[in-house]
């Protein structure tokens, strides 16, 4: 089994939260590039209507991005991303963005990742200085993730709505059921802290 989990979901769903509840219990964790890109370019003085209509760029330097961010990344670790680059597939296929297919040429996208968790949406959907999709956008966006995950074969392990303990206890629980298989060197003390 990869040591790669990703957690996704349609935007607003609370995996930042998650994430970083995660990386405070000790886990490793890889921020949600899109987000890092948008930020770097409107700290560059571009408006995010901007950033967003370049469409086609965009998508290509965040699946970029992701796949530099990911040949860094040790297989051997266990580590938990915030997206994963079938997210840049699914939002290109979404938007009708066309991804240059060379950057995903040598990649073998059904087994680059462990378990899938999809965090079911939030019922307040409150959007941030990035939400530019409404409440409705973001529920076909989830659907959109589900469909392209399963496409390319994935285990989704569905995260209900919940606190942000429990909602992690999932992601957790799933990952200590995988490591007492393969006996992977973790530490899971890390639930009482």
């Amino acid at each position: 089994m990869n040591n790669w989990f990703v957690l996704t979901g349609g935007p607003k769903v609370g995996k930042t939260t998650i994430i970083n509840y995660l990386r405070y219990l000790g886990f490793n964790v890889y921020p949600e590039i899109a987000r890092l890109y948008m930020d770097s370019e409107i700290s560059k003085g571009r408006e995010l209507k901007e950033v967003l209509n370049s469409g086609d760029e965009m998508e290509n330097e965040i699946l970029k991005l992701k796949i530099e961010m990911e040949k860094r990344v040790d297989k051997s670790q266990i580590c938990i991303f915030d997206r994963s680059v079938i997210d840049s597939i699914a939002y290109s296929e979404y938007y009708g963005r066309t991804l240059d297919t060379r950057l995903l040429e040598h990649i073998d996208l059904s087994k680059r990742y462990g378990k899938i968790f999809l965090l079911e949406p939030l019922k307040i959907y409150t959007p941030d200085y990035l939400g530019y999709e409404d409440e409705i956008e973001s529920r076909k966006i989830h659907a959109k993730l589900r469909k392209t995950y399963l496409k390319y074969g994935y285990e989704i392990v569905d995260v209900p709505i919940a606190n942000i303990e429990e909602r992690a206890e999932v992601v957790v629980n799933q990952i200590e059921q995988i490591d007492s298989k393969e006996n992977l060197e973790v530490d899971y003390n890390i639930m009482e802290a």
